[in-house]
């Protein structure tokens, strides 16, 4: 349990990789002598007798705290896979639902974009950071909205007297700020 505290995240394992044997066992919830012969027979390479010299205790005992640390580490790695399988579940479970969201929007974008197209036409040229010569032109097409402005096209604003390309690149720069451009 305690390596499942440890690895919320299965990033989180490349962390063992960082640290010491000894708190790698810790991890697993194996006590002190048990991770003292796990590190001596499998990481040392120790012998059973070499360990059980070292520990002053009886070939059982060692077998048996041998035996009880592999069986907890082996616990503890089911575990995590357990986990990690309901991990990846749920990983796909939020791509899937990811993807449903996607598709969802997707399919109301053209009446989210129509919505907000509506609204922006909406918008009175007076209301734009226009220059007063640019204001006059639209006023004497009688283009009151941005609307009414998106129905001219470029040749149609550059025809008229007093207007030009300046005038042109003032419309269009107010208009991207919109996403939109004359035509």
């Amino acid at each position: 349990m305690k390596l499942l505290r440890f690895l919320k995240q299965p990033e989180q394992i490349l962390l063992l990789k960082l640290i010491t044997i000894d708190e790698k066992l810790k991890i697993l919830g194996i006590n002190k002598q048990g991770r003292e012969v796990l590190k001596m027979i499998i990481h040392e390479n120790k012998t059973i007798q070499e360990v059980i010299n070292e520990f002053n205790v009886s070939r059982q005992r060692i077998e048996q705290i041998y035996i009880e640390s592999l069986n907890q580490v082996i616990k503890s790695i089911d575990i995590f896979f357990e986990k990690y399988d309901s991990y990846e579940s749920l990983l796909e479970s939020n791509k899937n639902l990811t993807l449903k969201l996607s598709d969802f929007i997707e399919s109301k974008k053209d009446v989210l974009e129509s919505k907000l197209r509506e609204e922006v036409y909406k918008i009175e040229v007076n209301n734009l950071d226009l220059k007063f010569r640019t204001l006059r032109i639209l006023k004497w097409l009688k283009v009151n909205n941005i609307g009414e402005l998106m129905q001219h096209t470029e040749n149609e604003i550059k025809n008229i007297r007093s207007s030009g390309v300046a005038t042109i690149n003032d419309i269009n720069t107010e208009l991207a700020t919109f996403g939109l451009k004359l035509p």
